[in-house]
């Protein structure tokens, strides 16, 4: 089973969803406070990490 955290990053790289879909579905409804706070604890943005792992894949 996937922690929070893990949740939180999967959606990302694993699913087309867009930024705000994401968001959503982690229980926060602002996409931008979601950017913010992915970016807090990833180092880059949801966008910069979902390119990342398309190249590493």
């Amino acid at each position: 089973m996937l922690t929070c955290d893990e949740i939180f990053v999967y959606k990302i790289s694993a699913t087309e969803l867009s930024i705000a879909e994401v968001a959503e579905q982690v229980g926060i409804g602002d996409e931008n406070y979601y950017a913010r706070l992915f970016k807090k604890y990833q180092g880059r943005t949801p966008s910069q990490y979902r390119t990342l792992m398309r190249e590493k894949s």
